[in-house]
This record gives C-alpha cells, structure tokens and sequence, in this order.
C-alpha cells in the first residue's frame, strides 16, 4: 500500500499477522516498487501460521539455519546465505535438489550470515525488510543484530508472533495498528539521547522527551485500559533527533 498523507510525506504501509505499520518512505525519490524481503534466520522459530501469513507476496532470503524452516514447510526462497554450520543435513539435502542460488560463505570470517546478506540486500534493494527467526539464543547475537540493524536505511522489521523490533530515525513517525492486544511497548534510545519523542493510546504518554540510553525509562509500557483493536485508532510514535528502537511484545509466550 502507498499513500501521500496530509504532509505530502509518503508514507507506506507494512502488514505483519496482528499488526501493520505505517512508516514514512525513506527512499521516496527510488520507489522501485521491489517487492518485500522475508529474511529467515536461524534463531527461534516463528510459529508455521505466522510464517505462512508473513510469506505473502514477499520474497523470501534464507539465512543458514533459516533454511530448515524453509525445507520443513517446503517453501523455496529466493537465495540461501550463509556458511551451512548450523543447517541441518536434511536441509541440506533438499538445498541440493532445488534449483535456487546459494552463497555459501566460509565459517571464519569477520561478518556473520546475517551482516552478509543485509550488507547484499541494501546496496541493490530499496524496499523494506522483515525479519524472522531473529529472536532467542545468544544475547551477543541479538545485540549484534540490533546495532547492525539500527543504521540501516532500508525501513527494517525483526518479528515474529510474540515480538515485534523495529526502528525510528530523526524525524520520523510511525503509526502502529494492532488487531489484538499485546502486553508490552517499550521505547529504547540506541543512541546516546532521543529528542522529541513522542508517544500515544499508551498508559505514560510521552509527549517531545528526552530518552537516555544510560538510563532507559520508557520500557514495558502498556495500551490504555480502554484500548480497543476494532477501533483502527493507532498507536502514534515519533521521534526528532536519534535513532529509537520500538518493541511490542507479549508478556508470557513459548520460546
């Protein structure tokens, strides 16, 4: 979906199972129209129900481990990246019988699969990029994935059924429509401060603070009491100097 709001900014839309966001188009005056990007990485899981709504008309990038979720569903992506270390054999053997392009990196090197391919798919693509199987695990990766993410220019997404990461960058605003309610919606400043920012239909408002990255204070917000999906009213988050990552979560779910 594309549309021009009232600003004349162009603003497009991301649906996600449970919840679409409205961000503003970074690249406005390079609108190819390339479709979405699946990354499907080799963390925990999304649920095969989130996947297979998350697969419509994007395309899918398997990264490592990420493509053992494509062989379990039989579902062949576009490019499997990565060095194989963690991929199972029976993946592997289905790799070998589908006619998709492979980079098959070695296991030392100083980027990870991931870095990799998110490095191949901004310099030749424009167009945003979901991330799945991103969450759990080790916490050096999750932070390594974070800060890799934070900077990039492509409009990027890390979700699966229980969370939602995503990031806001000077001068932005985002509107998050939810169709069910989830427990947690945290702000965190990857920057030193974040000015300017803004949040709505959240129990703490925030209206143009100052977060602090040595000092977080806006993590495990909550919708309003009276918050109701049905209504199409958003959640409003913006920023106006900084880079700011916005969760959404549940409180309790399976890993």
């Amino acid at each position: 979906f594309y549309h021009i709001g009232d600003d004349h900014v162009p603003t497009n839309f991301l649906q996600l199972p449970k919840l679409t966001i409205s961000y503003e188009d970074r690249f406005a005056k390079k609108n190819f129209h390339v479709p979405e990007v699946l990354f499907v990485c080799g963390g925990r899981f999304p649920s095969e129900e989130w996947f297979s709504m998350a697969v419509e008309s994007r395309r899918i990038w398997a990264i490592d481990r990420g493509v053992d979720l494509c062989y379990k569903l039989q579902i062949v992506p576009e490019i499997l990246i990565g060095d194989l270390d963690s991929t199972s054999s029976e993946a592997i053997d289905w790799i070998c019988t589908r006619n998709f392009p492979t980079e098959i990196h070695p296991r030392d090197k100083d980027l990870t699969d991931f870095q990799l391919a998110i490095k191949q798919y901004t310099t030749k693509f424009f167009s945003p990029i979901v991330v799945t199987g991103i969450f759990g695990g080790r916490l050096d990766m999750t932070l390594s994935n974070i800060f890799s993410c934070m900077y990039v220019k492509n409009f990027i997404v890390m979700s699966d059924e229980n969370e939602t990461v995503f990031f806001l960058h000077s001068g932005e605003t985002v509107e998050i429509y939810l169709e069910e309610r989830f427990d947690n919606i945290s702000l965190i400043p990857l920057t030193e401060r974040c000015l300017g920012v803004s949040i709505n239909n959240v129990h703490w408002k925030l209206v143009d603070s100052i977060l602090q990255r040595k000092n977080p204070s806006a993590v495990s917000n909550r919708l309003t009491k009276n918050f109701d999906p049905d209504k199409k009213n958003p959640v409003t988050v913006s920023i106006s100097h900084g880079i700011l990552a916005v969760y959404i979560g549940r409180k309790f779910f399976a890993d």
